[in-house]
């Protein structure tokens, strides 16, 4: 095994870095890494869903879809993940969310917590989740991560995937929300996050015997981003990988009452009904054939007679509540 080390916290390399590692190396592989402020869904998930759209597209926190499958967490300063690869071609047990998390539990028994796993897959410490776990087959080998929330802002993590309402209706697998605690907090430790990384890839490092430990070379991270660039940055990818999903919500615009139904399959809008007010009997047609993203659904109603009706203000009000 490596110890591969990485120090962008760019979501999108991170994740593409994370699909190289298991499909195009040959070596069994260990990452500790950190992102800045994203949205990460299961692979077979109704990103839409998962999230509280005003707040996320309110602070420009993007969404990005993983390999894996699993629920949806929240990746953050202070939140550590932990990437680990392995051969899978002599186990019965392709995925064992247990023999991977094991060596976790046991680094933080040294703190002095009692760990769990609790779940199919979550860490947790009295009841309350420290930890989120997902796993990717791809041959014979095996991704097992998940995250590590030492001293992250909980209020925000809590907050970003708390959906107030739910309009969707899809066969997509749905997030279990669990009652979140940081490590830092239920251990007392008085490290910051950077120590605590460092004392876990140290531990790592001697559980797994590993004596290579290098960086991504400029060949491998050049691909890297082009996989992040060509998959993780797009909404095919991010939003249409979804299952087909109806969405119906009824909401208050200007004042009037406004019902909004659409089907979408693939992530393109292809059938679209909205009621209430006459004036946006347009987007009735405009809308269809159109992906099912903020960013084009703005540029096709700004670009449309609608813009002449409405403020700037209450079109992107009323797009809000489209998602």
């Amino acid at each position: 095994m490596i110890c591969l080390r990485k120090e962008s916290d760019d979501p999108w390399f991170n994740l593409a870095a994370e699909e190289f590692a298991v499909k195009h190396l040959s070596e069994e592989v260990l990452m500790i890494w950190e992102s800045e402020y994203c949205i990460v869904v299961g692979k077979h998930q109704l990103a839409y869903a998962e999230i509280n759209p005003e707040l996320a597209f309110g602070q420009n926190i993007p969404v990005l879809r993983r390999i894996s499958g699993g629920g949806t967490v929240v990746h953050a300063p202070g939140n550590l993940n932990f990437s680990l690869i392995t051969d899978n071609s002599k186990s019965n047990n392709k995925i064992d969310f247990r023999a991977a998390t094991q060596p976790i539990i046991e680094f933080l028994k040294r703190f002095g917590l009692k760990v769990e796993l609790t779940g199919i897959s979550n860490l947790s410490v009295n009841g309350l989740k420290i930890s989120g776990n997902a796993a990717h087959v791809f041959k014979n080998r095996s991704l097992h991560h998940g995250t590590l929330l030492f001293n992250s802002d909980l209020s925000t993590i809590r907050s970003v995937i708390n959906r107030p309402d739910q309009p969707y209706s899809s066969k997509a697998i749905r997030s279990n929300p669990a009652p979140i605690a940081n490590i830092s907090a239920l251990s007392g430790m008085g490290i910051e996050s950077g120590e605590f990384k460092h004392l876990l890839e140290e531990y790592l490092i001697k559980v797994f015997s590993i004596s290579d430990i290098r960086s991504f070379s400029k060949a491998e991270s050049s691909v890297i981003n082009r996989l992040a660039a060509d998959k993780y940055h797009t909404d095919s990818w991010n939003f249409g990988y979804s299952p087909d999903y109806s969405f119906n919500r009824t909401f208050l615009f200007n004042g009037v009452e406004i019902v909004a139904s659409f089907e979408v399959q693939r992530g393109i809008i292809k059938a679209f009904n909205i009621d209430g007010d006459e004036r946006l009997s347009g987007l009735n047609n405009l809308l269809i054939g159109v992906f099912h993203t903020r960013q084009s659904l703005t540029e096709k109603v700004f670009s449309s007679n609608i813009s002449a009706v409405f403020s700037a203000h209450e079109i992107n009000q009323l797009l809000l509540h489209l998602f």
